[in-house]
């Protein structure tokens, strides 16, 4: 590499940085709806309300997101890259003003890591005492995780996601942990000449013993798809 070569690829990473914040994350344990509300930096994307804990009082999750860009690195072999970070927190109520207790920075997918979505947002929602954390890609394509409350936290209970390869194969995955099963079905199809519907081809499912794992705390979570739950299979 030339010494002129150097210099560019120096200065282009120079630029890349400006006006860049450091990877760092506000710890938000203890903190009140009002006090999120009130953070410099961040802002709320978007929330959900309902009991968690079974207690009947209300508790809440929020899903913030950076103002500015950060450098992150969202994965082992990647470069610090500018993003705009997320961070999910969950208040607790115990009777009291809903205070933070969990917090994850690293799960909640960034707006650009949808694929060919140019801008990736979850869904959430408090329902059956359970968090849903929803995500809808290209086509029909989409996933959705499902975590319970458990000995003062939460853990994952149940995931379903379906995969649309260009309306010719449809692949349904379930994960469910607490049966310790993980039920796959897969669909192919074409399209006869002239026609716009589709007709199946080939279908067939598959089940894979997942009893071995363990029930994944939400906050051991890091990047999305970086758990391997079996070859090929990974949330």
């Amino acid at each position: 590499m030339t010494t002129n070569t150097s210099k560019y690829l120096l200065g282009i990473f120079f630029l890349i940085g400006i006006g860049l914040s450091a990877q760092t994350y506000p710890e938000l344990s203890g903190m009140t709806y009002k006090d999120l509300r009130a953070l410099s930096d961040w802002y709320i994307l978007t929330e959900a309300k309902g009991s968690l804990d079974g207690d009947g009082v209300e508790d809440r999750v929020v899903i913030l997101e950076s103002k500015d860009s950060i450098a992150e690195k969202r994965c082992g072999n990647c470069l610090k890259l500018p993003n705009k970070a997320r961070i999910i927190a969950v208040l607790f109520s115990n009777k009291s003003t809903p205070k933070v207790r969990i917090q994850n920075n690293r799960f909640i997918a960034r707006p650009n890591e949808g694929g060919t979505v140019r801008w990736l947002d979850p869904k959430i929602k408090i329902a059956d005492k359970r968090l849903h954390i929803f995500y809808q890609y290209e086509r029909s394509s989409n996933i959705a995780y499902h975590f319970e409350y458990r000995e003062k936290g939460l853990v994952l209970v149940y995931v379903k996601s379906k995969i649309d390869h260009d309306g010719k194969e449809l692949v349904f995955k379930e994960y469910d942990f607490k049966k310790g099963k993980l039920n796959i079905e897969c669909t192919e199809f074409y399209y006869p000449e002239k026609a716009s519907i589709p007709v199946e081809l080939h279908s067939e499912v598959e089940i894979i013993d997942i009893s071995h794992l363990q029930m994944k705390r939400f906050v051991d979570f890091e990047e999305m798809y970086s758990w391997e739950i079996a070859e090929y299979h990974k949330l």
